[in-house]
């Protein structure tokens, strides 16, 4: 399996326990991560992606994490490269959000 393969697989888990509930918890973890990322990353796209990061967490905009989370596009790849999302928890009971893996 890739390591954007493996990347989506673990963000289509957490995806499916994103409620407006989990994010309140996990909301203060992901802007330190952002903050952490921010002071290590260099050039692009990974600078302009987690600029794009920090507007979906300061809008709180939970749809646009959840297509950023579950998108198979380049552009969520790309995304998902610099995510912020990782190492949060991930709850065995929640919604499938993608379906199974392509084979």
């Amino acid at each position: 399996m890739s390591n954007p393969e493996r990347s989506w697989e673990l963000h289509c888990r957490l995806a499916g326990g994103l409620t407006s509930e989990a994010w309140s918890e996990w909301r203060p973890a992901v802007l330190r991560k952002i903050e952490r990322l921010r002071e290590g990353l260099r050039g692009q796209p990974h600078l302009r992606n987690l600029k794009r990061w920090q507007r979906l967490v300061d809008e709180d905009d939970l749809a646009g994490l959840l297509r950023v989370m579950t998108g198979r596009d380049t552009d969520f790849v790309e995304m998902r490269e610099v995510s912020p999302l990782r190492g949060l928890p991930l709850r065995r009971a929640g919604e499938d959000r993608c379906g199974s893996s392509p084979g």
